[in-house]
């Protein structure tokens, strides 16, 4: 499946816009599953022949009354972004409640050992073919296996690891411990990101806005997580607070530049 990861990285800003709770976490990953399990609502989704505002009206009305506000307000900006592939949209939304996990981990100080939980788990998993097997054989019903990978962790593994591992469960897309070892990715990626506010005179689109991200992605080489403002002192052009760098190319600047060499 083709990711684009551009539009992976945005969601990923709308959704560190709101304070991140484990009960969140679990109302985002309830609407991947619905997701998963419903290709037409995917599609209709992230059809291009609906306008972003029209998708997201969408999102509202299936999950408006079942998830909470915050989860519906992730599930539109995702609907907003220009996702052509209904599974990669899924897949986003679904990192998306990873990612949320892995920030209520962090906020509650226990990002650390819930990662080395879970690379500790990986390992058990990954050098057991019939353990591999077992964690993804659906002939077992979930709640076994749920209780298998909660039996491995212990009963000193805190909230956040059981939670990822039997997650991992119940979306074994790849593999038990490649699935886990993707939630590690996400963490290692929540750590290794760059944030930045980009400032506009107007709205932009949602094409111009993965532009901006994909260029400073490859300019600064790590992902970076976007907010967009509009400021109206922004005449012309656009201004981005990067890094402790400020990239400015706004008119009013241009002028000053050619102002300053003119002496």
């Amino acid at each position: 499946m083709s990711r684009d990861r551009t539009l992976f990285s945005q969601l990923a800003a709308a959704g560190d816009e709101v304070s991140a709770t484990i009960e969140l976490a679990d109302d985002v990953l309830a609407v991947a599953g619905v997701l998963d399990a419903e290709s037409a609502l995917q599609r209709r989704l992230t059809d291009p022949t609906i306008e972003p505002s029209g998708r997201a009206e969408l999102a509202e009305a299936v999950f408006g009354t079942r998830v909470s506000k915050q989860a519906v307000g992730i599930l539109q900006a995702a609907a907003r972004l220009p996702f052509t592939n209904g599974g990669d949209f899924a897949d986003a939304v679904h990192d998306s409640g990873i990612r949320l996990l892995w920030r209520a981990a962090e906020a509650k100080d226990e990002f650390v050992a819930t990662r080395d939980a879970l690379n500790v788990l990986v390992e058990a998993v990954a050098s057991s073919t019939d353990l591999n097997a077992a964690l993804g054989d659906e002939s077992y019903d979930l709640a076994s296996r749920e209780a298998l990978v909660s039996g491995l962790l212990g009963a000193r593994a805190g909230v956040f690891a059981p939670r990822l591992a039997t997650e991992a469960v119940r979306h074994n897309r790849r593999g038990y411990a490649h699935e886990l070892n993707h939630y590690l990715d996400v963490a290692e990626g929540l750590r290794a990101r760059l944030n930045a506010t980009i400032s506009t005179a107007i709205q932009i689109s949602p094409e111009q806005s993965a532009q901006l991200i994909s260029e400073l992605t490859r300019i600064y080489g790590v992902p970076v997580d976007a907010v967009f403002k509009i400021e109206h002192d922004v005449v012309g052009g656009v201004r981005v607070d990067v890094a402790d760098e400020v990239i400015d190319g706004t008119i009013v600047t241009k002028m000053h530049d050619v102002e300053n060499k003119l002496g």
